[in-house]
C-alpha cells in the first residue's frame, strides 16, 4: 500500500533517452498537483537503442524493471498504487505485458499519441539485431510466464491476447483504458487500430509549446538566419545501411549548398542519438550542432527547415516555416507521404540548390491551416496536454 499522503502517477517508457521528449516536459506540472512522478523503464534491455542520460535535475523516481521477474513488478505496482499509468507505445511485449497487469490490478491505463499513427506504418516491427531481440524477448517472456501461471484461469485468454497481437495483428485486446489523440481526423486513423469508444477517447493537439503563454512569444520570434536540419535516429534504429561517417557526408553537403546561399545548418541532434559523436563527425565551419529540448524555440528563428519523417516537423508547419523532405540513401522505408502535402520533397541533394536558386520553397505553406487541423488539433502546449491527463487520471 501506497502510505504517502501523495497520490502517484506513472509513466512506462523504453529508455531513459525518451525522458526528455515523453516525461521532463510534463514535470513542472505533475508535481504542481501535489503528484508523485514514477518512471518505471527498461533501459538495460534497450540500452542499444538509445544513448547516455544525465540523470541529473530529475527530481522524480527512475525504477529499470529490465531485470525484474513479474512478481517484482506486481508487488512494485502495489507499493506505488497509481491514479493512472502513462504509455507511449503498445507494440512490443513488454508494452503488452505491462498493460495486461495494470489492467489485472484495476489500474488506469491511458494511451499517448507521440507520433501520427496508422494502421500500415504504425505496426511494423523493426529489428534493430535479431540476436539482441531474441534475447531480450526470452527475458521478457520469462516474466509473461510468470504472469500467466500466477492466475491460471485466466491463462487460455492471456494466450489469446498473444496470438492476436503477435500473430493476427489485432491489437484491441491491449488498449489502454482512456487514449489522448491530437485530433479527431486523427484518431479516426489510429482507431482502425485499437477500435475505442469516443467514450473513451480525449483532445489535446500536438505539444508544440511548455505553456500557453510561450506560444505568443515564439511566434513573433525574429529569424535569425539559419537552416535547421532536424535528425532522426535512423542509424540507432537500422532504418538505412548508412554508417556513420556516410551519414556525415550526407549532412554535410546540405551545408555546403546552404552555405552558398548565406545560410549556417543547424542539426538538432535526437534526444536518442549522443550529441558528442555528431559534433564531433560534423566538425565543418558552416555547421553548428545542438541537442535542445525547446525545439520550438529553435525552429521559430530558422529560415527554413529541412527534415524526413519526424513529428518535429509539425513546429514548423505551426510556426509557418518552409519545409525539405530530404531522403537518406539506402532507406528502409519511404516516408515522405507523412509530409510531402506541406513538405517539398527533394528526390536528390542537388534539387535543394535549385529550390534554392528558384525562390519557390515557400509554395507548400498555403497547405498548412488544413495540414494543422487534421493533425496538429489545438491546445499545442504541454501544460494544455497535462490539463487533458488530470482530467482522466488526476488526484482522487
Amino acid at each position: 500500500m501506497n502510505l504517502s499522503c501523495k497520490k502517484s502517477l506513472i509513466f512506462f517508457v523504453r529508455h531513459v533517452s525518451h525522458l526528455a521528449n515523453h516525461v521532463d516536459p510534463y514535470f513542472k506540472f505533475i508535481s504542481d498537483q501535489n503528484l508523485e512522478l514514477v518512471v518505471l523503464h527498461t533501459t538495460s534491455l534497450t540500452e542499444k537503442t538509445g544513448s547516455e542520460c544525465d540523470f541529473s535535475g530529475k527530481n522524480y523516481k527512475l525504477v529499470d524493471v529490465s531485470n525484474f521477474s513479474y512478481n517484482k513488478i506486481n508487488k512494485l505496482l502495489s507499493e506505488i498504487d497509481p491514479s493512472g499509468m502513462i504509455f507511449y507505445n503498445f507494440l512490443s511485449l513488454f508494452d503488452v505485458l505491462m498493460i495486461r497487469i495494470a489492467k489485472r490490478k484495476n489500474i488506469h491505463t491511458l494511451f499517448m499519441e507521440h507520433g501520427i499513427l496508422n494502421e500500415i506504418h504504425s505496426v511494423k516491427y523493426n529489428v534493430v539485431c535479431l540476436r539482441d531481440s531474441i534475447k531480450r524477448y526470452l527475458k521478457i517472456s520469462l516474466k509473461y510466464l510468470g504472469f500467466l501461471v500466477s492466475d491460471p484461469a485466466g491463462i487460455a485468454y492471456e494466450l489469446k491476447v498473444i496470438i492476436d497481437v503477435f500473430l493476427k495483428k489485432r491489437y484491441e485486446k491491449i488498449k489502454c483504458k482512456s487514449a489522448i489523440f491530437y485530433s479527431e481526423e486523427d484518431f479516426l486513423e489510429a482507431n482502425k487500430i485499437f477500435n475505442y469508444s469516443s467514450q473513451r477517447v480525449l483532445f489535446s493537439g500536438y505539444p508544440i509549446f511548455n505553456t500557453k503563454e510561450e506560444s505568443e512569444i515564439l511566434v513573433s520570434s525574429k529569424e535569425e538566419g539559419y537552416v535547421l536540419f532536424i535528425h532522426q535516429p535512423v542509424i540507432m534504429a537500422k532504418l538505412t545501411g548508412l554508417s556513420y561517417s556516410e551519414e556525415f557526408i550526407f549532412i554535410k553537403k546540405h551545408a555546403d549548398i546552404v552555405k552558398a546561399f548565406g545560410y549556417e545548418l543547424v542539426v538538432q541532434i535526437h534526444p536518442r542519438e549522443s550529441i558528442a559523436i555528431y559534433q564531433d563527425g560534423l566538425s565543418h565551419c558552416n555547421i553548428k550542432v545542438i541537442q535542445e529540448t525547446g525545439i520550438a524555440k529553435v525552429v521559430s528563428m530558422c529560415s527554413f527547415v529541412i527534415g524526413m519523417y519526424s513529428t518535429a516537423l509539425f513546429y514548423a508547419i505551426y510556426l509557418n516555416k518552409p519545409i525539405f523532405i530530404t531522403k537518406y540513401p539506402q532507406f528502409k522505408y519511404d516516408y515522405s507521404f507523412y509530409f510531402k502535402e506541406v513538405g517539398v520533397v527533394l528526390d536528390d541533394i542537388e534539387d535543394l540548390r535549385k529550390e534554392l536558386e528558384h525562390k519557390l520553397y515557400t509554395r507548400k505553406i498555403v497547405e498548412y491551416d488544413k495540414y494543422k487541423q487534421r493533425y496538429l488539433g489545438t491546445n499545442n502546449s504541454f501544460e494544455e496536454r497535462f490539463e487533458v491527463i488530470s482530467r482522466v487520471l488526476g488526484p482522487s
